[in-house]
């Protein structure tokens, strides 16, 4: 099981009051799976990802990933958990501007302590895997919206990490782009590597083979996608399953 979670909430003190953004869930992440966290802004899918990234901390509850209970956690050992298990793609891409695409796409490696020339070859390799070798040398601002993406994703898979977390990936893209992002996404999870994708976009969210719906901060549902079947699902090919 890559995580696992019992009883997880977040909450807020905003002066006086006290604000949950996420209410107690439970819910678990299997190695392998493509899975879609859907909802609207202010649903929680964002915090959600974020307790399961290791950027932010259950305010209640447990949270297991890879094994490792994560409450105790220093900064510095969540940072390098992070470094090693899991690879992040933002909606805005986050690539440093005066850095070339490989310079990019090497940063996590030379956070990991990787010497130069390993760290090359690595950058090279996942750029080749998402059809990017030719533009290696280029500025993030050289590129298309979806090159830029193509170099988040390299940038993510670099340090072949177990889990990919991918925050609104298509939502600054037009939607041809959009899909080309999800497909790579989708070739990546045949590969063997588990996805979570934060999407309000329930178009996007049915390419992923598990839905989880969120709505004032609280699962609403937990369902699998069965692509292709009609029978016992409803018109999106969903079919569902017990709530988490």
């Amino acid at each position: 099981m890559i995580a696992e979670a019992r009883k997880i909430g977040k909450s807020y003190a905003l002066g006086s009051t006290t604000v949950t953004a996420l209410h107690p869930s439970s819910f678990s992440i299997a190695s392998g799976e493509f899975i879609a966290i859907l909802g609207p802004s202010g649903s929680g899918k964002s915090t959600l990802m974020n307790i399961i990234g290791l950027l932010d901390r259950p305010s209640v509850g447990q949270f297991r990933l890879n094994g490792t209970d994560c409450a105790d956690l220093s900064d510095d050992k969540a940072a390098q958990m992070r470094n090693r298990f899991i690879g992040f793609v933002f909606q805005a891409y986050h690539l440093l501007p005066r850095e070339t695409v490989l310079k990019n796409v090497e940063l996590p490696l030379l956070y990991a302590g990787i010497g130069g020339r390993e760290r090359e070859r690595r950058a090279t390799t996942a750029l080749a895997a998402v059809k990017l070798s030719h533009r290696i040398l280029h500025l993030p601002s050289q590129l298309s919206g979806g090159e830029q993406q193509r170099a988040a994703i390299a940038r993510a898979i670099v340090t072949n990490p177990s889990l990919i977390l991918a925050d609104e990936p298509t939502g600054a893209l037009d939607s041809a782009t959009g899909w080309e992002i999800m497909r790579l996404l989708g070739a990546l999870n045949r590969s063997g590597r588990t996805v979570v994708l934060v999407t309000h976009d329930v178009h996007i969210a049915q390419q992923a083979r598990r839905i989880v719906s969120l709505r004032d901060g609280k699962i609403i549902s937990d369902q699998a996608v069965v692509p292709g079947r009609t029978d016992g699902t409803d018109d999106q090919g969903i079919q569902r399953h017990a709530a988490a």
